[in-house]
């Protein structure tokens, strides 16, 4: 079995096949790769080419068809995430993120040249799978490969970039993809604000948590204008993140009572590697 294409007949299966009984068969398949071979291809089917067997008869030993090739216009997507979670431009990361980008694309044709990734970081080009950092790895299905690199990074704003090409040479994008990111290596809780305020029934404490490590909890106390302590909040290390966290208050005390209308002030509390951090603000009960 051979296949006439653009650059030339290729050899498909070649097999020797005893002599068969009357009405009998036998079924063979091969493999035909399509890479590279857009449009019009022949596949020829030709028994005893060499012609070692002894027919009255030979015009039955000899079949075509063609086979077409259509052209792949269709865009690869790449889905982008820091430890799990995608971020927004200008984003808080962690110091030493975990970035997976995912490679999907609608063709049957697999993502297995590294090569086909371009990842830059402040536009310096990644050797995917040089060294323990990265890791490129093909993957059967839609998610056609996988990228994963592990960057240790300086405090202040960085950028990644991003170009996939699928099997047969289109792009993800025009251009490649950017993202510019923001990493402190000091334990800081930044930006901190509920929204609303001021609230009716329930707010959310809002706020950009940084550093090379998450603290194993944060603690949100509230206030009275006197100092005492009416509710207190308990967050998890496995609910918190590196970057933006919310977290939602329905608005009442200890007790599950609603507060009074009027002014309370709420402070956000954790440890980390034996450091504090802290921020006090101010809020508005109004029914």
């Amino acid at each position: 079995i051979r296949a006439l294409t653009n650059a030339g007949v290729i050899p498909l299966l070649t097999s020797f096949v005893p002599a068969l009984p009357a009405d009998s068969s036998r079924t063979f398949s091969t493999a035909f790769g399509t890479t590279g071979r857009r449009g019009t291809n022949t596949l020829i089917i030709e028994i005893d080419s060499a012609q070692s067997v002894t027919e009255l008869y030979r015009s039955n030993n000899f079949y075509s068809t063609p086979i077409f090739v259509a052209t792949d216009t269709v865009r690869p997507n790449i889905d982008i995430t820091f430890d799990g979670v995608r971020i927004l431009e200008g984003d808080y990361v962690s110091s030493n993120p975990e970035v997976r980008v995912a490679l999907f694309d609608n063709s049957p044709l697999s993502i297995t040249d590294p090569t086909k990734v371009t990842l830059r970081l402040n536009n310096r080009r990644i050797n995917l799978g040089a060294s323990p950092d990265s890791l490129f790895e093909p993957r059967p299905g839609p998610e056609k490969a996988i990228v994963v690199f592990r960057p240790k990074l300086t405090k202040g704003e960085h950028l990644l970039s991003i170009q996939v090409q699928d099997a047969t040479g289109n792009n993800a994008d025009t251009s490649a993809r950017e993202i510019r990111f923001r990493v402190e290596t000091q334990a800081k809780l930044l930006n901190v604000v509920n929204i609303p305020n001021p609230f009716g029934s329930e707010t959310h404490f809002t706020f950009n948590l940084v550093g090379s490590q998450l603290p194993d909890e944060l603690i949100v106390k509230i206030y009275t204008v006197n100092g005492r302590v009416i509710n207190e909040l308990k967050i998890p290390r496995g609910d918190l993140r590196f970057g933006f966290n919310h977290i939602r208050w329905d608005g009442r005390d200890r007790d599950g009572d609603e507060l009074a209308n009027g002014v309370y002030f709420y402070k956000l509390l954790m440890h980390v590697d034996g450091k504090s951090a802290e921020v006090v603000q101010k809020l508005a009960k109004v029914r």
